[in-house]
C-alpha cells in the first residue's frame, strides 16, 4: 500500500496518508509534497506557466497567487515591475474564471 508524507511549508513531515486508490499527485520539483498549486507566471499571449507545485515549493506573492521556483527567482529580480505584477494578477483572475 503506497504512503505519501504530509509536508508543511518548512519541509517538516506531519504524518502520512496511505491507501490503495488515493488520487494524489506528488510535486515534480521536490518529489515529497502533494501538488496543491499551479504557477501563475504569465507566458505567451494569454497563458500561465501552470507548473505543478506543493506548498513547500510554491512562492505565494499575493493571496492565492503562486509562482514555481524558477519563476520566483525571475519575479524577485524584477519585483519592481508593475507590468509584471499586473500581468500575473490578470492571468490568475482569467484562470479562476475558466475554472469556475
Amino acid at each position: 500500500m503506497p504512503c505519501y508524507p504530509l509536508i508543511d511549508k518548512k519541509g517538516r513531515s506531519h504524518g502520512f496518508m496511505c491507501g490503495e486508490n488515493l488520487d494524489i499527485e506528488m510535486c515534480p520539483t521536490c518529489g515529497a509534497g502533494m501538488v496543491k498549486f499551479l504557477c501563475d507566471f504569465p507566458i505567451g499571449e494569454h497563458a500561465t506557466c501552470d507548473q505543478k507545485m506543493c506548498l513547500k515549493c510554491a512562492l505565494e506573492i499575493q493571496s492565492d497567487i503562486h509562482l514555481c521556483p524558477m519563476h520566483a527567482v525571475f519575479f524577485k529580480d524584477n519585483a519592481d515591475s508593475l507590468y509584471l505584477r499586473r500581468e500575473i494578477k490578470k492571468r490568475h483572475e482569467r484562470n479562476i474564471k475558466k475554472e469556475g
